[in-house]
């Protein structure tokens, strides 16, 4: 009995690791530079093989490539960008390119020369900040409709959590948090607006169109005149995303903005996306002026921009002011929300 309790447990230890390998890791690291704090390989090259023999895994990794020499080493068509997270996603963005449009390709296909990847393969932290890198760069050159295939989350813009049972022992559970993995921090936030977004569920199929002229869910919203000389508001969601990331991928927020009116007459939305002091998040609305959020880690507050109006959610008796909730980990990660009202 003791020996299958603990072939079971090595087994579960084994295929969370394999798990983690497939979904991609939270980040630890600042683009550029070497993880320091990384516990986990990310599947960078997708099924390639490097040298794994003892030597190449004790060799030191070189530098990290910039985000240029990533795009330098990428052959990118429009219409061919599938992107993917949790368990297997990478074998399932595959299998649903083949069946519906095997001009899309995962990144491991898009490099000229796979084996350039490999020189960082062989060292955990460097792995994890290569593809971090690599990641972002493949985001940023992708153009026209993209895909991403997710697991089901509560609505189109969640892909928070995944749970994997392990059926040979009943008490552990894995739980995934796909807030701060790459698609989240670095591929989510690098899309360009003009690219049209498609979220593909990796269980069923079902589609949903996050990102475009045609989303139902996120509508562009062309800059108006809109001024009423009175109070606009805003309602925004921070998820902090601390234990995994660095100070400039560490907060994702959700804001959506109210004419005078009241939360009756939505004037601008962005749904949640990772933002950072060097990449705030920019939400257009009916205003002449998009608004700036920028979320920062010390102090602890967001800063918000609009024209010639900036303030902070811990100002409280401004013509421009935030009430702010404590931050609830009831959820993982915790999140807080906030009520600001503006001139406009």
């Amino acid at each position: 009995m003791f020996h299958r309790i603990l072939s079971g447990l090595l087994l579960f230890l084994v295929s969370n690791s394999l798990i983690l390998r497939a979904t991609g890791a939270p980040i630890n690291s600042t683009l550029g530079a070497a993880s320091t704090g990384s516990n986990y390989t990310l599947g960078g090259n997708d099924g390639a093989s490097p040298n794994t023999s003892p030597g190449a895994i004790r060799a030191q990794a070189p530098a990290l490539p910039s985000l240029q020499d990533c795009k330098d080493h990428l052959s990118v068509a429009p219409n061919t960008c599938i992107f993917y997270a949790g368990r297997r996603g990478s074998i399932k963005a595959r299998a649903w390119a083949q069946k519906n449009n095997k001009a899309y390709k995962v990144i491991a296909q898009q490099w000229t020369d796979s084996s350039w990847t490999f020189q960082w393969q062989n060292d955990e932290d460097a792995s994890a900040a290569f593809f971090n890198i690599a990641s972002q760069a493949y985001a940023e050159i992708c153009s026209g409709t993209i895909y991403v295939m997710l697991p089901r989350g509560k609505n189109a813009f969640d892909w928070q959590k995944v749970s994997y049972w392990n059926t040979l022992i009943t008490y552990p559970t894995l739980t995934l948090h796909l807030k701060g993995f790459v698609w989240d921090a670095f591929e989510w936030p690098s899309s360009s607006g003009d690219d049209r977004v498609i979220r593909v569920n990796s269980d069923d199929d079902d589609q949903d169109i996050i990102r475009g002229s045609d989303s139902l869910l996120w509508p562009p919203v062309s800059p108006g005149n809109y001024a009423n000389g009175g109070q606009c508001s805003l309602h925004a969601t921070q998820w902090d995303l601390k234990k995994s990331q660095d100070d400039e991928h560490r907060y994702d927020l959700e804001i959506r903005m109210f004419s005078t009116q009241g939360d009756q007459d939505t004037i601008g939305y962005h749904p949640p996306m990772n933002a950072g002091p060097e990449r705030p998040l920019v939400v257009d609305n009916k205003s002449p002026d998009p608004l700036v959020a920028t979320p920062e880690a010390v102090d602890d507050y967001v800063q918000f921009t609009i024209g010639k109006i900036s303030w902070k959610s811990s100002d409280s008796s401004k013509n421009a002011n935030c009430k702010v909730g404590g931050w609830d980990g009831s959820e993982d990660p915790p999140y807080r929300q906030m009520d600001c009202s503006y001139p406009c």
